[in-house]
This record gives C-alpha cells, structure tokens and sequence, in this order.
C-alpha cells in the first residue's frame, strides 16, 4: 500500500472523529476554498448531532428498560403488601363476627338467667 493510500484510510471507526481529522488536514492546505471548509465543517457538526442523538436515544432507551424493572419490581412488592393487609383484614373481621357471637351468647345467657327472655 502507498502512502497516499495509508494516509486516506481511516484511522478511527468512528466517522465524526475520521471526518474531524480529514477537516483538520484540508484546513492546513492554503488552496481549498474557505467555503469549501465551512460547508465540511456544517458536515461534521450534523454528524456530530446525529451521534448524540443516537447516545441518548440508546440511553434513553436503558433507563426505561431499567425503570420498567424496578415498576414491576415495586408493584410486585406492593402486591404482595396488600395481600398480607388483605389477609390481616379478614382475620380481623373474623375475630370481630367471633366476638359478636360471644357477646350475644352472654347476652342470651344474661337473659335467660334474669328469665327475659327475647
């Protein structure tokens, strides 16, 4: 290979930092018409933008991912909460209707020793 050729290909995988070093190397060169130069460099900055754009798409795209996990974690937990509240729920009731029961028996009881009777 020459060294024109070596000198052409890439040195980065990335573009925008491939095509920053190209605008660098003509804006040496006393020839190239400075419009020329501005029109790379309005290039380089979309490609810049557009790079940008990707990261935070891409890291938009992660932290919904992970929020969406950390949701069903959360209403996973908040389920299981309620569940057991339910549960302490219906005993408590269970306990109250047990109660009444004994109540009234005592109230029977009362009654029918006092020979009142209902």
């Amino acid at each position: 290979m020459s060294s024109s050729a070596t000198d052409l290909a890439p040195h980065h995988s990335n573009p925008v930092a491939t095509l920053a070093e190209g605008l660098l190397r003509i804006a040496a060169d006393p020839s190239v018409d400075p419009a020329r130069i501005r029109e790379l460099y309005a290039i380089h900055r979309e490609m810049q933008a557009d790079q940008a754009k990707a990261a935070f798409a891409a890291a938009l795209r992660l932290m919904q991912a992970e929020m969406q996990t950390q949701i069903t974690a959360m209403t996973a937990d908040l389920r299981t909460r309620l569940e057991v509240i339910d549960g302490l729920r219906e005993e408590l009731m269970d306990w109250e209707m047990r109660q009444d029961r004994r109540g009234a028996a005592v109230v029977n009881r009362v009654n029918q020793q006092m020979g009142w009777t209902t």
